[in-house]
């Protein structure tokens, strides 16, 4: 932790805030000695916990309370969990997958690019137009 100069007291005084202020600040490193650096930090903090505090205000609601017959009892069992069922996607052997598409493309590709080679060593370039 850096060393201050004052205490938190007068530091409190100066940026009119609570001593217990002060001391969150100089946990953080907060540059008390210097007025600009602290202008600056105090903007931060300030964002930072408007934004922090606002939405934990309001994503937090009271949870309703239970009726005495929904409190559990410790004599009541908990509820039954729902059985795994295994439910395959597909069925081995029928699938696939997507090997065929990528060798298609790739034949694609190489189509265009040998018609390219052509194009080019004929000196042709309209007949690439014709194989895209």
């Amino acid at each position: 932790m850096t060393k201050y100069r004052s205490s938190a007291s007068e530091y409190a005084a100066l940026y009119g805030v609570t001593r217990s202020t002060v001391f969150r600040w100089k946990s953080k490193d907060a540059p008390l000695d210097d007025p600009e650096a602290m202008r600056v930090f105090q903007a931060n903090e300030k964002s930072r916990t408007r934004v922090s505090k606002s939405n934990h205000r309001r994503t937090n609601f009271p949870k309703p309370r239970a009726t005495p017959e929904a409190r559990a009892t410790p004599d009541q069992s908990k509820p039954i969990k729902k059985a795994e069922v295994n439910r395959p996607h597909i069925e081995v052997g029928k699938h696939i997958g997507m090997r065929p598409g990528i060798r298609r493309l790739q034949e694609a590709e190489l189509r265009r690019f040998n018609a390219y080679q052509e194009a080019e060593a004929s000196g042709d370039i309209a007949v690439m137009s014709l194989h895209q």
